[in-house]
Parts: structure tokens; C-alpha cells; sequence
């Protein structure tokens, strides 16, 4: 982009900047679309509950 602004073509200077700004937008997009559905590991197997179990009222 600088190069080609130094040598006086404003015209593609500008449309690098603009593919550059493109290019970087989709990067955010797709950082934050995987860092969204990534889940976090689970300490706790599936099925099993970190509370105590309580009793029922047909164990007194």
C-alpha cells in the first residue's frame, strides 16, 4: 500500500487497503465465530452430579 502511494497510483493503493481491511475483518469474524462454539472441557463426566445426593422421603 505505501509502495504503491509513494509512486503516486492512489488507485491501487487504495484498493490494497481496501482487500487489507477485508482480509482482517474475516479474520476477526472467523477468531470469534471458533472461539464462540469451542466448548470448554467438562470436569464432570455427563450423567454425574456434583451435589451430594439427597435422600428421598421414602428412605427415613
Amino acid at each position: 500500500m505505501v509502495a504503491f502511494a509513494l509512486v503516486d497510483e492512489p488507485r491501487w493503493a487504495a484498493l490494497c487497503a481496501v482487500l487489507w481491511l477485508v482480509a482482517v475483518l474475516d479474520l476477526v469474524v472467523v477468531t470469534r465465530r471458533i472461539r464462540h462454539h469451542t466448548q470448554p472441557p467438562q470436569l464432570v463426566p455427563p450423567g454425574r452430579s456434583t451435589r451430594p445426593s439427597e435422600k428421598r422421603r421414602d428412605d427415613q
